[in-house]
């Protein structure tokens, strides 16, 4: 499961929960919020889990408190 998971993917990944949000983790990145929300989102097909709730405005981490 792991296994085809890229670095590329885990540093979107924790760029987006450092930064709160898709758009600011793109900036940080210097990418696309398109990119990163696609990268995120192919990570999370991969593993078979949905790792943000993406219901409001910015997705938050599935089991964050805020």
């Amino acid at each position: 499961m792991l296994d085809a998971v890229s670095l590329d993917q885990l540093r979107t990944f924790i760029a987006a929960v450092d930064e709160g949000s898709f758009s600011a983790a793109s900036r940080k990145l210097l990418r696309s919020q398109s990119v990163v929300s696609e990268t995120i989102g192919n990570l999370e097909d991969q593993i078979g889990v949905q790792l943000f709730d993406r219901s409001g405005r910015y997705p938050n981490g599935i089991g964050h408190s805020g």
